[in-house]
């Protein structure tokens, strides 16, 4: 299967759809914890940077764990493997994640555009890459065509 554009901007508008679709989910969560939650809870939610933070990189990291997942996929003959091998590919972020909490990585705005332009360079590479691995008959038949 080659690259398509056209079928990259369908893709995107799909998405996009879901997305006006699910708005009502999205401000239900943002809007539950204003309703309902004590305010110094609030005060710490809505942190200038937290919500900036989320914006960026609930995207990114969504996309890595569903193009690693789709390679594994791709690759995999038994779905309990595939299952086990993309949960062990998502391990670097939260890595990361884990020594920033430790405060072994000390966090600052140059490591977050650092990262977010990783993560971005890896989800743009892994489309590509991965998107010529998928094999559309092997999902409808069952086998390698």
């Amino acid at each position: 299967m080659s690259f398509s554009w056209t079928r990259a901007g369908a893709i995107l508008r799909k998405e996009l759809r879901d997305y006006r679709r699910n708005r009502f989910v999205i401000g239900t969560m943002a809007a539950v914890p204003v309703l309902f939650a004590h305010p110094v809870i609030v005060s710490a939610i809505y942190a200038g940077t937290h919500v900036l933070v989320q914006l960026l990189f609930t995207p990114l990291l969504a996309g890595w764990a569903i193009w690693v997942g789709i390679a594994v996929s791709a690759r995999s003959a038994d779905v309990r493997v595939a299952q086990q091998l993309s949960v062990l590919g998502s391990f670097p972020p939260l890595i990361i994640l884990a020594l920033m909490s430790l405060n072994v990585i000390t966090e600052s705005a140059t490591l977050a555009i650092g990262l977010a332009a990783a993560l971005l360079a890896f989800d743009l590479l892994a489309w590509r890459v991965v998107a010529a691995m998928f094999d559309r008959e092997r999902l409808v038949i069952g086998r390698r065509g």
